[in-house]
């Protein structure tokens, strides 16, 4: 089968990759190369009658790729280049495992997530033909979800009308080609809060089990771009009176006020890095703001949040 040519286009914010290798090229293939040391992933073996196909689109903090594959191990050394990354994958066809020394998050159908962290990781793709979307991801995705040390086995599968809009959403983002800076900013934001709800899908386990709390933070992540979502129409939406929400995050430490501010916050942080020249107004209108004046609060505590003091200098200005 014949090799297309790498399609790598620089555009701004956003690069976008697409290929098809026989997987008895690899070795010699030197874009295939390229980006598997970019992702720093070792193929260890290998189906030569095989072949490689992805479509990747990677923002500055999170890669998202639908990858083809035969049967194939693939190691993920984890060094000082990675430790600080965490991986969700979604196996659409064929079969993944993944083996590592800490803790490793599953969930049927066919979903992982493995949480930052300095130790090996190998997945082995065991099927005649492998079809799977790969998410690689800033560690403070999962590490704000506080998890276990042990990830429990998840016993009930997530059902297909919750996934399937995410998987929708993956797919076709991995193909795209981002026409400019101006779609881009919005996009990132759109990505980012699409990656932590599928985060949050391989963590929870049967629905009945998840905390008021967590199901707020979903409920907030999914609509913190409306100017309207309040407390009172929050806990309306999750059946509960308003004292029983603020109650559920005075236990974790924070309010619900706080919390749509920062999701707005985080949101707003990366729409202005994506798209450096879009309008403060358009961001703020953009992510669920009322005003300027909040938009700027937001974006000075996520920046001292993230410890990025230059950051924090810009929105003072």
């Amino acid at each position: 089968m014949p090799t297309r040519n790498l399609l790598w286009q620089e555009m701004g914010p956003v690069d976008s990759v697409e290929f098809e290798v026989p997987a008895s090229e690899t070795a010699r293939h030197d874009a295939f190369g390229t980006y598997l040391q970019a992702a720093n992933l070792r193929i260890v073996d290998v189906a030569t009658d095989g072949v490689f196909r992805a479509a990747m689109t990677r923002f500055p903090d999170i890669t998202f790729a639908h990858v083809t594959a035969p049967r194939a191990v693939v190691d993920w050394p984890r060094d000082r280049l990675s430790w600080q990354r965490a991986a969700a994958v979604v196996c659409l066809e064929g079969a993944v495992s993944t083996h590592a020394e800490g803790a490793v998050w599953t969930r049927e159908p066919g979903l992982t997530l493995v949480p930052p962290g300095d130790t090996p990781v190998r997945f082995e793709l065991t099927g005649e033909r492998n079809r799977i979307l790969y998410l690689s991801l800033p560690a403070t995705m999962v590490t704000e979800l506080n998890l276990p040390d042990h990830a429990p086995r998840v016993s009930d599968a997530l059902p297909d009308e919750a996934l399937r809009p995410l998987v929708a959403f993956v797919t076709s983002l991995s193909a795209a080609r981002i026409p400019g800076e101006t779609a881009a900013g919005p996009l990132q934001a759109a990505s980012a809060e699409v990656a932590r709800a599928l985060v949050r899908l391989i963590t929870e386990g049967h629905s009945r089990e998840v905390s008021l709390f967590s199901r707020a933070m979903r409920a907030i992540m999914g609509q913190y771009q409306d100017q309207r979502l309040t407390v009172t129409t929050l806990a309306r939406d999750l059946g509960v009176s308003a004292r029983s929400l603020q109650a559920a995050f005075a236990e974790e430490g924070t309010t619900v006020v706080a919390e749509i501010r920062a999701q707005r916050g985080r949101a707003a942080m990366a729409m202005r890095r994506g798209n450096p020249h879009m309008p403060s107004v358009e961001i703020a209108a953009a992510v669920g703001f009322g005003s300027l004046s909040s938009l700027f609060r937001a974006l000075r505590e996520q920046a001292h949040e993230e410890g990025d003091e230059g950051e924090d200098r810009r929105v003072g200005a």
